[in-house]
């Protein structure tokens, strides 16, 4: 047993010896493997630097030439400034020799002869201007005139309102003076309970039969004048049955509004109105503006515009809506704040129109406006308003305004004279002709007619001629 284990222990020991020595040269196998790649890898980077290095230098070579360029141009630039510096003085020296020259030759200077050049360049480019102007204005009268003078005087001779003078004061004639003193009452207590409850200001005058309601609200002024027939009529005056009656013909003066409203609307056949819309259309009937009723001038408008929109092939019923509610607005604008044009849109876009209707009312005066509707409203207001008897004025405004067109006019240089004629719908400018020539005649009745608009307040449209008269005398002896 003792030798079996000693060969047990050499076999051990040969193969540990054996393992030994695989291990080491599979290690070392390992170790040279790794060395060869450590070495390949080097000198695959050392390439990898030497290729760096050239292109580093490449560029640098190229950084180089470029900067010996740029100094090159440098200096060329700085040759060409030079030269051009030169060139410059030269060519100055060359106009101041000029301008000396042409000093002498003219006897003007240098300012008086630019100023002069200006001059002229100026009256030559106004003199074209006002031909170029002549030609279109030409063209656009032969192309629109016809059309335009046949639709205006169609709608016109189709529809012919009358109007109404209504003034700021009612008078009211008493059938008995004895009853002046009942209106005043003891220590004055029934007129002041009539003034208070009516707002509306009650003047006794020296006559003894008439009593004067002055106000600037004709629909308080209505009411007052109503209630006061009644109480003449019923012959009890005093502050409690003054209350009752005018109360009872508020709520008539109501009822006719509403009505007022749904005629208008009716006889223009308009539908789908708001009630309360149609309410404010009719509260027209106790507004009004140059003394002219507004709810007859809206009516009168909307069947202007509805003809008008018929010549042209455009929506009649769209057209008659927005020109019956271009002046809504004025039924509540002195309760409510703002321009009637306004409060007219506000009023159209709570009620639900049409956003075209409230457009033209929005822009019922401005005169900007390139849609079709707003243009048709527009121009049908204007017929309605500068047409004769329309709108009636103080005789003092009317003077005042013909003195003011006139006064424009003479403070041009070259007018003579001037006259409104035809009620101030016509100024006739009287120029001198040696002042005023053919082209610029045109150019100043532009000026005089464009000061007038911006200046002077009026119905309607101005005619601005300018006359420019030559005379030719000689005697034969």
């Amino acid at each position: 047993d003792r030798s079996a284990d000693i060969e047990m222990a050499v076999r051990i020991v040969e193969n540990a010896k054996s393992k030994a020595a695989d291990i080491t040269r599979k290690s070392r196998r390992d170790l040279e493997r790794l060395e060869k790649d450590k070495r390949k890898q080097v000198s695959l980077l050392e390439r990898e630097a030497s290729k760096a290095q050239e292109n580093a230098d490449k560029k640098m070579q190229d950084a180089s030439e470029k900067e010996m360029d740029l100094s090159r141009r440098s200096s060329s630039l700085d040759s060409l400034e030079k030269s051009l510096k030169e060139r410059h003085l030269e060519v100055d020296g060359m106009k101041q020799q000029m301008t000396r020259r042409l000093e002498e030759l003219s006897g003007l200077s240098a300012e008086e002869i630019k100023a002069d050049m200006m001059r002229s360049i100026e009256e030559e480019a106004k003199k074209e201007a006002s031909l170029r102007a002549r030609e279109i204005e030409e063209t656009a009268e032969d192309e629109a005139k016809e059309t335009a003078m046949k639709a205006v005087a169609l709608a016109i001779h189709r529809y012919a309102g009358s109007y109404t003078a209504e003034n700021t004061s009612s008078t009211i004639t008493l059938p008995d003076p004895e009853i002046k003193g009942k209106i005043i009452g003891r220590e004055g207590r029934n007129i002041k309970a009539l003034e208070l409850r009516t707002g509306v200001d009650f003047v006794m005058d020296d006559s003894p039969d008439t009593v004067i309601l002055t106000s600037l609200n004709s629909l308080r002024r209505e009411i007052a004048a109503v209630s006061l027939n009644r109480l003449i009529e019923d012959g009890r005056v005093h502050p409690a049955r003054i209350e009752e009656i005018v109360s009872d013909v508020e709520k008539e003066i109501e009822e006719e509004i509403k009505k007022a409203g749904k005629e208008a609307v009716f006889d223009l056949g308009i539908h789908d109105m708001d009630p309360e819309l149609v309410r404010h259309v009719g509260m027209l009937k106790y507004r009004r503006s140059y003394s002219q009723n507004m709810l007859s001038h809206s009516i009168e408008v909307a069947f202007i515009c509805g003809m008008l929109a018929a010549e042209i092939g455009y929506d009649q019923n769209l057209a008659k809506r927005a020109a019956l509610l271009h002046d809504v607005g004025k039924a509540v604008d002195h309760e409510v704040e703002g321009s009637h044009v306004e409060i007219g849109a506000d009023l159209a876009k709570k009620y639900k129109e049409d956003e075209r209707v409230v457009e033209s009312i929005a822009r019922s005066h401005d005169s900007r406006v390139t849609d079709i509707l707003s243009i048709l409203v527009q121009a049908a207001d204007a017929i309605s308003a500068a047409r004769p008897g329309a709108r009636k004025e103080s005789y003092e405004k009317y003077v005042q305004r013909i003195e003011d067109i006139e006064e424009i006019a003479n403070s041009f240089s070259g007018v003579s004279k001037s006259f409104a004629v035809r009620a101030g719908r016509e100024l006739r400018v009287i120029v001198e002709n040696t002042a005023v020539d053919d082209g610029e005649s045109e150019a100043l009745s532009r000026d005089i007619a464009k000061k007038i608009q911006d200046e002077v307040t009026y119905p309607g449209k101005i005619k601005v001629t300018v006359i420019r008269e030559t005379r030719a005398v000689a005697y034969a002896s």
